[in-house]
């Protein structure tokens, strides 16, 4: 499922122009595509991890399952479906506790490349679209 960044961004400007909802049925529609593939392994992978966490813990403290293993979860996800670089120096993550323990606060932070955000640019031209900028359709294809 794994393509480079190119070919992902080339293909959602075309295919959604950016839209918030239109981006959103896309990723759904992939990953139902995809249901025995990276994504039944990775789904198998969590619910082993929570499994895991609440035979050792004796807890099901949701929050601070994720505040001890999100950031493994989610550079793995971001890893394994997206190209997205996941080195500590690119992809920075935080987590805190909410107000109970099913609450949980996630900081996901990405340092885009020159290469990268000139991507953006390309595709937003290529597709004429006009109406967003740059960092919106980042933060909508992050």
């Amino acid at each position: 499922m794994k393509m480079n960044f190119q070919a992902f961004i080339e293909q959602l400007g075309k295919e959604s122009r950016f839209d918030r909802r239109i981006l959103q049925m896309i990723y759904k529609k992939k990953l139902q595509l995809d249901k025995e593939g990276e994504y039944a392994r990775y789904e198998r992978y969590f619910q082993e991890s929570w499994n895991n966490w609440v035979d050792e813990n004796g807890s099901e403290d949701v929050a601070d399952f994720f505040f001890r293993n999100g950031e493994k979860l989610f550079r793995e996800w971001l890893l394994v479906f997206f190209p997205f670089y996941t080195e500590k120096e690119r992809l920075i993550l935080g987590f805190k506790s909410g107000g109970t323990p099913e609450d949980i606060v996630i900081h996901m932070f990405y340092r885009f490349s020159k290469d990268e955000l000139e991507t953006i640019d390309r595709s937003l031209s290529n597709n004429k679209i006009t109406n967003l900028s740059r960092r919106t359709a980042l933060t909508r294809i992050f």
